[in-house]
């Protein structure tokens, strides 16, 4: 299980940045970092066809394994597992769908 990380409004960075301060101020001061490969993470977790579907689309008619962009629906706690992951690591900036 990852570490709990407070990614609250209220809550500074190491660099003492709050992450509702404009990006544009923050990228005048230094470098910023972004997330990685959102998809080789998603694959870690080896999820099933089912993981895709949920409850909200287990009737479609089609395949969804590989629609990542669903999983932020069916799947919200491995996609914020991901996102607290690379915050961890130091990302300063997390990309979503």
């Amino acid at each position: 299980m990852p570490a709990t990380v407070d990614i609250s409004r209220d809550t500074e960075n190491q660099e003492g940045v709050r992450p509702s301060a404009p990006i544009s101020e923050e990228i005048q001061r230094r470098v910023l970092v972004l997330d990685g490969a959102m998809g080789t993470m998603i694959q870690r977790h080896k999820l099933q066809e089912a993981d895709f579907r949920g409850d909200r689309f287990g009737d479609h008619p089609s395949d969804l394994q590989g629609n990542n962009d669903l999983l932020s629906i069916t799947r919200p706690d491995v996609i914020e597992e991901i996102h607290r992951d690379f915050l961890l690591a130091g990302s300063d900036v997390i990309e979503t769908n």
